[in-house]
């Protein structure tokens, strides 16, 4: 297991923070992404087109949206 720990301003985007991400972790951009906030899902819009059920549950509360 690979762990990273990533000071980020409160300023960074999820486009900046994704960036960020692929950096730390040696990526190339290639992967598809998704942030889950709430009710909200944010990323490669590839995956939502893919898979526009993938994120059904809240962050952190295991109910479903």
């Amino acid at each position: 297991m690979v762990w990273r720990r990533l000071l980020v301003p409160s300023t960074c985007t999820l486009h900046e923070l994704h960036g960020v991400i692929q950096i730390a972790m040696g990526w190339q951009g290639i992967h598809l992404y998704q942030f889950c906030l709430r009710f909200c899902c944010y990323g490669s819009w590839e995956l939502a087109a893919s898979s526009p059920g993938l994120c059904s549950t809240r962050v952190g509360s295991g109910l479903p949206t």
